[in-house]
């Protein structure tokens, strides 16, 4: 899908470094290796726990068959916005793409301003696709973890 799949921290400090003042980069640099793990761990949506003690509880689902619907719910839900997520992340490709053009056009020209400008906006698309990368993968686990397969499925009766 990518050449650069697994945006860390790590690979890309150059574009905050650059804007902040010493100390303050210094202080990043130290937090490299703690950032680089938050990154890579942070968990975006929801835990299993918190489905099934806010979602999928007792109290407002009480029997096998209310649980299987609102499980059902939910992944319609999860699913419809990973979808909407797969558009997002095709057209950030297409828009790497004419960046990338735009970015040649201004080597060709000299134009050192627009370059900049240019890399600027590719540092953020890049970015923008690691973190919808993110979104993706934590959508899945999600989607996963709120399977109502694990669950007693509701005979004809209680559905």
């Amino acid at each position: 899908m990518s050449e650069n799949k697994d945006l860390t921290v790590t690979e890309d400090l150059k574009p905050i470094l650059e804007v902040l003042k010493q100390e303050d980069a210094k202080a990043i640099v130290e937090l490299k290796e703690e950032l680089t793990d938050n990154w890579l761990k942070k968990q975006i949506f929801r835990t299993e726990t918190e489905m099934r003690i806010s979602v999928l509880n007792d109290g407002k689902h009480p029997t096998a068959a209310s649980k299987y619907w609102q499980s059902v719910r939910e992944m319609s839900a999860m699913f419809d916005a990973l979808m909407g997520l797969s558009f997002d992340l095709r057209r950030n490709e297409i828009k790497r793409l004419k960046l990338e053009r735009k970015m040649q056009k201004a080597i060709q020209s000299g134009d050192e301003l627009k370059q900049r400008e240019i890399q600027i906006s590719l540092d953020e698309n890049l970015y923008g696709k690691a973190s919808m990368e993110q979104v993706a993968h934590d959508r899945v686990r999600e989607l996963k973890t709120v399977s109502y397969t694990p669950l007693t499925l509701p005979t004809n009766r209680e559905v």
